[in-house]
């Protein structure tokens, strides 16, 4: 592979992963609060009844995650970017 296509592996990948680790928390955008619930994310973690993806599992994608696959399909298989055909996929 060449370090373009490594640059870009490596983005995705840790795309992907921030958005798994994240998902737990997904929301709390107050750090203290976050720091009281949940110390320092160092694992994935299911989220709460009460938040946007109740039945989502520990290490899912969020909606982020979910979109930005969807896009990455979509490329791969089209090779351009053409928004009518994206919003059609």
């Amino acid at each position: 592979m060449n370090k373009l296509k490594d640059r870009q592996t490596g983005l995705l990948y840790g795309s992907y992963c921030a958005d798994a680790l994240s998902l737990g928390v997904h929301w709390i955008y107050d750090t203290n609060e976050l720091a009281q619930k949940h110390g320092r994310i160092a694992h994935y973690k299911a989220p709460g009844g009460d938040s946007y993806h109740p039945h989502k599992q520990a290490g899912d994608q969020g909606h982020v995650g979910d979109q930005a696959l969807c896009l990455l399909k979509f490329l791969t298989k089209e090779k351009t970017w053409n928004s009518s055909h994206f919003m059609d996929h």
